[in-house]
């Protein structure tokens, strides 16, 4: 695990190994995300058809 607590920036190998490990489990616990995505998406007014669209942390994608 990387030490936060010292000065300068995290490696980045470190932290890419990290969200490695915990991407094999990340969909098996995501159902809160799932289904708020899906709500929020469910508020989206029928006729909106975006031109872009900005990923903010899909999980696994």
């Amino acid at each position: 695990m990387t030490d936060l607590s010292q000065p300068g920036l995290p490696d980045k190998r470190q932290v890419a190994a990290s969200f490695s490990r915990a991407a094999a489990s990340y969909d098996s616990v995501a159902e809160l995300q799932r289904a708020v995505g899906a709500a929020l998406l469910e508020q989206l007014p029928a006729a909106f058809e975006p031109q872009r669209w900005l990923d903010l942390g899909s999980g696994t994608g």
